[in-house]
């Protein structure tokens, strides 16, 4: 884990899990294949109100309760426990009391900008809520949703367009919203093998513009993939130069005229006094050679040199 990459981006993960358990083995050593990413959403954990599951580096927020439609499925959003400032967003259980959404906000942390992030699970064959995105989009500041809406439009890399999915799109450019997918699937068939696109990372315009990638993972024991989306708030800063010193360009002048200045070396009739004297030698050599040869910044991208023949 890299604390410093807290303030600087996060990665957000997204899966529909296809049970908690069963995955949690793949889960893990996937995530720390991917050095930990800040934020990951679940969908479909399958676990019941009373059941306890943990996962090595992460704080757990989640929903278990199910929608009215598509029976039991459960989110949950994992952040990593060395992000400070996280809290749940509890309304969002209580204004949607029927639909399986869940949310968390990262405060601001100079440089990171505060971020909101939801998950929110569509059972098949069902129209998601329009006033889930109504609520998305009426967040301050940067707000990105991650959820399986189970909608098909190859705006967002589907094989084909079905009807939720129409819908879908024409609400998103309604409120503003924008989808963060490429062309890549992100959910292979069990049974035929075919892919297709169901699993989205939604944000609003002002998230959009800290957005730098976005990339699918690989089969980790779900029938979906895992989906990645970075968050850049801001460019690291740039590593300390490096410096070295140039023994040709000695100032020797200087070096003989503070060599001749300093004080004798006492005369050592002891094995302890030699030492000392030793000590001293190599400290005023050293002071010397420091002052005379100050250190110059290394310049990181070499020259090439060209042969004629390429050169012409």
């Amino acid at each position: 884990m890299d604390p410093f990459n807290n303030l600087y981006k996060y990665e957000i993960v997204h899966i529909n899990i296809r049970s908690a358990r069963s995955n949690k083995n793949n889960l893990e050593a996937y995530l720390a294949e991917m050095e930990f990413p800040e934020i990951v959403c679940l969908n479909e954990t399958k676990l019941p109100k009373d059941g306890n599951i943990e996962f090595d580096g992460y704080n757990i927020s989640s929903r278990r309760e199910h929608s009215t439609v598509g029976g039991s499925r459960g989110s949950m959003i994992l952040t990593r426990k060395d992000i400070s400032d996280v809290i749940e967003i509890t309304d969002v259980k209580e204004t949607f009391k029927f639909d399986e959404v869940i949310g968390i906000e990262v405060k601001g942390e100079a440089p990171r900008q505060a971020l909101k992030v939801f998950t929110y699970y569509n059972p098949p064959l069902t129209k998601p809520n329009p006033a889930v995105l109504h609520y998305i989009s009426s967040q301050p500041g940067n707000c990105i949703l991650t959820g399986d809406l189970n909608c098909k439009n190859t705006h967002w890399g589907s094989t084909k367009n079905d009807r939720r999915g129409i819908e879908l799109l024409e609400t998103l450019n309604q409120l503003n919203l924008v989808t963060f997918n490429n062309d890549s699937k992100t959910r292979c068939d069990p049974v035929t093998g075919k892919e297709d696109s169901l699993d989205l990372v939604i944000g609003n315009l002002q998230a959009t513009q800290l957005l730098t990638e976005f990339w699918v993972g690989y089969d980790i024991g779900s029938d979906h993939y895992p989906v990645h989306a970075t968050v850049q708030f801001r460019e690291k800063p740039p590593n300390a130069p490096l410096k070295k010193r140039c023994a040709a360009k000695l100032n020797t002048a200087k070096w003989n005229k503070m060599l001749k200045k300093m004080p004798p070396i006492q005369q050592a009739s002891t094995t302890v006094q030699l030492e000392k004297n030793a000590e001293e030698i190599t400290m005023r050599i050293k002071s010397a050679f420091e002052t005379c040869c100050p250190l110059t910044t290394i310049n990181k991208k070499p020259k090439c040199r060209f042969t004629k023949d390429i050169e012409a």
